[in-house]
């Protein structure tokens, strides 16, 4: 939504910046009604929209049926661990090292 808003400031801005108003249906005022009430409406919509997301992943984190690295990595990132978490998912990169640790081969055919 915020980029939306951004996109619609950048066009109206390369309008305004151009073009002569005089011989416009509606006047210069027109324009920054339009750009204040669209910022109203897509940036605070699109912080609510991201606080709800935010809530029901964390309503999943809670009370979801995932078990495992998967819900010790997922109540890391949402800062709700307990140390059995941690352990768990010390556990799992104990066991399946990440792929920065595992060998590369690198393949010599760009020549």
């Amino acid at each position: 939504m915020l980029m939306a808003a951004v996109f619609i400031v950048i066009a109206i801005a390369l309008v305004l910046g151009k073009t002569d108003l005089s011989r416009e249906a509606v006047p210069y005022e027109f324009y920054d009604w339009f750009l204040f009430g669209t910022w109203l409406l897509l940036v605070p919509i699109g912080f609510v929209l991201t606080v709800i997301n935010k809530l029901r992943f964390v309503k999943h984190v809670l009370y979801g049926d995932e078990t495992g690295p998967k819900r010790a990595f997922n109540r890391l990132y949402v800062g709700l661990k307990s140390e059995e978490d941690v352990e768990d998912f010390k556990a799992y990169l104990g066991t399946n090292p990440p792929l920065l640790q595992r060998p590369v081969h690198l393949s010599h055919t760009w020549v």
